[in-house]
């Protein structure tokens, strides 16, 4: 009996034993694998960042679009994308007239330089100095994109979103500015139809 009962407990112990073994490597391993995994997307994650951004376009007009960043990370759903960090713009006209534009980000498509600026946007233009939320700017269409959206507007800049203009004897209020990059002609207006706020200094 007491024999029966030590081989008993043998076994007991024996299978303990694998079971910790089995259970020990199967964590273990895992555990190696999710570090991997981490490092790999870290790695994945540093090869998409590019420092120090630089494009330049040409439309149709002659006028030139240039974008500069510190920084921008390639969207992963789209390698034409590119979100960028502390953000310069400058349009520069065929006929010497400039914009500059600053943001804290902006959407870029490298393809085809579609722009949203927005956060502390920042745009010197003439003896103006305009502010807003979004500013979204686009060249001559690629061919494609004017097959599929047929009425999408381009050359244009469209800023939107609690806009101030500043002048040295007015302060100007409004919801949308669009700017026609060809005619140079621009509208003001508000979008629940009340008229644009003006205040005279």
């Amino acid at each position: 009996m007491n024999k029966k009962i030590i081989l008993q407990l043998s076994l007991i112990i024996i299978l303990v034993l694998i079971l910790f073994i089995v259970f020990s490597k199967y964590f273990n391993k895992n555990k190696a694998v999710n570090l991997i995994d981490l490092k790999e997307i870290e790695k994945v994650k540093d090869q998409t960042i590019i420092k120090e951004i630089y494009y330049k376009s040409t439309n149709k007009n002659n006028d030139v679009f240039v974008i500069k960043a510190d920084q921008g990370e390639i969207d992963f759903n789209d390698a034409n994308v590119m979100h960028l960090l502390n953000v310069f713009g400058n349009i520069k006209m065929q006929n010497g007239d400039e914009i500059n534009i600053t943001s804290k980000f902006a959407d870029f498509n490298r393809k085809s330089f579609e722009t949203k600026f927005f956060q502390n946007i920042k745009i010197l233009m003439d003896d103006e100095k305009i502010f807003g939320d979004s500013l979204y700017v686009v060249f001559d269409l690629l061919e494609d994109d004017k097959l599929k959206n047929p009425d999408k507007l381009e050359n244009r800049a469209i800023l939107t979103g609690n806009i101030t203009i500043k002048r040295a004897n007015y302060t100007l209020n409004a919801d949308v500015i669009e700017i026609d990059l060809i005619t140079k002609n621009s509208k003001v207006y508000m979008l629940d139809k009340k008229k644009v706020s003006i205040k005279n200094k």
